[in-house]
């Protein structure tokens, strides 16, 4: 039932069930410092059954988080998996609601497992599964994203962090661009690294949120801030989330790819994704093999006047 949802007012605890769980999560440590891990989960998972079985979720969560850090420790990943499996799977069929409290505990779960490890990812898609069944059904909980980020950021691993906060608002996710370009690219890499994450935006349908994105991270990149001629591919930026609902983009494609009579079949057979993949990555091409960035600019201009 909601009522008993993780972080909210707990039913009154039937406390010879508690007892009873508490000695059995005695013997699992028991049974864990002994070495004996199948046993050990064993014994975890009828514990949590019991705590389920009267509703008292708070109480359940707690009891196994802390042993999915000990599999964890002990390299029992597939143990370790399966517990925090059952924990969104709880979530998922008693329809418990999205709270933060929840986010915050599925994050610190994701957060045991090694970065690379195959758990992670499925405990991750699963999560996302729950907040979209239970929450929002179309991308899951802009929450969950958010802290999937910042455990990846911690990690180093900036391109996972950027893909979790395109799921988040405009803001944060220029933000963490502004950041990784300051810290990690080079001076002539500020466009590109925001044309990868716009790019992506368009192509997940997700115009509003590119359109956003790119304003505030020129607003406040201090590459890009006080400058009166923003670079080519910022410009192009601009010119393509104008093009990508309009017939524009079929024009743009006929300038840059100079297509024969048949382009006009093959624009209406591809997805319109592909094309803004392509012309994104045509000018970036041209801008890591051209010495003089003239031949960007002039391309810049002949979409300037089919937009006019």
């Amino acid at each position: 039932m909601a009522s008993a949802a993780y972080g909210g007012a707990p039913p009154v605890a039937d406390s010879r069930t508690r007892s009873a769980a508490m000695k059995m999560l005695k013997k699992a440590e028991m049974k864990y410092n002994e070495g004996d891990f199948y046993e050990a989960h064993q014994i975890y998972r009828i514990a949590y059954a019991r705590f389920r079985a009267k509703e008292l979720y708070n109480d359940a969560m707690e009891a196994i988080r802390p042993a999915i850090l000990l599999f964890t420790r002990c390299k029992c990943i597939d143990l370790a998996k399966d517990l925090a499996l059952l924990i969104i799977e709880t979530l998922t069929d008693r329809r418990i609601p999205v709270t933060t409290a929840i986010l915050e505990n599925l994050s610190s779960i994701c957060g045991m497992f090694d970065s690379d490890s195959d758990a992670r990812v499925t405990i991750i898609e699963k999560a996302i599964l729950y907040t979209k069944a239970v929450g929002n059904p179309e991308h899951g909980d802009n929450r969950l994203y958010k802290l999937l980020a910042e455990m990846y950021w911690k990690e180093k691993n900036f391109g996972m962090a950027i893909k979790c906060l395109m799921y988040g608002n405009a803001e944060t996710l220029a933000g963490a661009l502004v950041d990784l370009s300051i810290t990690f690219g080079y001076n002539d890499e500020a466009d590109l690294i925001i044309t990868n994450c716009i790019l992506q935006l368009l192509c997940s349908n997700r115009k509003n949120i590119a359109a956003a994105t790119l304003q505030h991270y020129v607003k406040t990149h201090p590459q890009l801030s006080g400058s009166r001629a923003p670079l080519p591919l910022i410009n192009f930026l601009n010119y393509v989330i104008r093009a990508v609902e309009t017939y524009y983009l079929t024009q743009i494609g006929k300038v840059y790819f100079k297509k024969t009579m048949s382009f006009n079949t093959f624009i209406e057979d591809t997805d319109k994704s592909y094309i803004v993949e392509s012309l994104t990555r045509y000018l970036m091409e041209r801008k890591q093999d051209s010495s003089n960035s003239d031949d960007v600019v002039e391309d810049a201009r002949s979409v300037n006047d089919l937009m006019n």
